[in-house]
């Protein structure tokens, strides 16, 4: 008897001991085979960005603007679902100022944060606020945030548009890496308007494990700045405009890249780029932005 059907690695051994150890040699492999499947999805986390107050000159946004911004939580199912809240600032200070708690939201019910629940007392001219909410939920729900701007100098929006998108990992040489374009700033038209770009990569830590990441920020010039930044297990964080050096130059274009060691897990972060782009027309003497954003789910193991 000879096996026709795969090609003897062996051509010396005889058949009959082929067929004795092929047996074991397929059991030797398949605790690597399961070990390789991905953990169940066990619950879904929805972190939304919040931004509360009225702006100081860290050339994050424009002198003097005012931000407002509600957080709204639907159940859309027959049944209350059991979610925890815990709200988490990363400016001017990294704090958690709402410890995780446990809250029900009935059927169809719904949920809303606003600066004056964030920060009780808060009224527009409070120094700026920047975190985010953390909602977890053993099942899907739906999470928008609404986000309104005010501007303490001449201008009329005429657009505002945002592009979100998520920044696939890629290997490279043991690290994996993401990448996200980075656009800040004013750039002035010839006509006297302005194009306004606000960017914030949002980073969210899908691994039980903490995860060291470095942090990159790169024009075509070269590389800008670069720093460390842990995050803990399920952690989050954000990168702004307000990462930039202050005396970078304004409008930033470059790209930002989150790099980290390759366990052999495959990608652990999760990276999105959102971008707000306003068209601002110079004839009127103050403004207001509105957007609305749906908040992804980040599947937690």
């Amino acid at each position: 008897m000879h096996l026709r059907f795969f090609a003897r690695p062996f051509p010396w051994l005889p058949t009959s001991i082929l067929l004795a150890i092929l047996p074991a040699v397929i059991v030797s492999f398949l605790p690597y085979a399961a070990s390789a499947q991905p953990l169940p999805v066990t619950r879904l986390a929805y972190s939304a960005k919040y931004m509360c107050g009225t702006q100081a000159n860290d050339f994050s946004l424009p002198l003097t603007t005012s931000d407002y911004s509600v957080i709204e939580v639907h159940n859309p199912h027959t049944v209350a679902v059991v979610c925890t809240v815990k709200v988490v600032q990363d400016y001017p200070t990294s704090q958690i100022i709402t410890p995780k708690y446990a809250v029900t939201i009935a059927a169809n019910g719904t949920l809303n944060f606003d600066c004056t629940t964030l920060y009780p007392g808060f009224i527009p001219v409070t120094p700026m606020r920047r975190g985010f909410v953390e909602i977890i939920a053993p099942r899907q729900i739906k999470v928008v945030g609404l986000y309104k701007e005010t501007l303490g100098w001449a201008g009329r929006i005429a657009s505002v548009s945002i592009a979100k998108k998520s920044s696939p990992a890629f290997i490279l040489f043991g690290f994996i890496r993401h990448s996200g374009t980075f656009l800040v700033g004013d750039e002035v038209q010839a006509s006297g308007d302005t194009i306004r770009h606000e960017t914030t990569i949002s980073v969210a830590n899908m691994s039980p494990n903490p995860v060291n990441a470095q942090i990159s920020i790169v024009s075509k010039t070269g590389l800008v700045t670069s720093f460390p930044r842990t995050l803990s297990p399920n952690g989050f964080t954000a990168i702004t405009g307000a990462d930039l050096p202050p005396a970078t130059p304004r409008p930033f274009v470059g790209a930002v890249t989150v790099q980290y060691t390759d366990t052999g897990f495959g990608a652990l972060l999760e990276c999105e780029e959102i971008i707000q782009k306003h068209a601002i027309s110079g004839i009127a003497s103050g403004a207001m932005t509105m957007s609305m954003m749906e908040i992804q789910p980040i599947p937690l193991r």
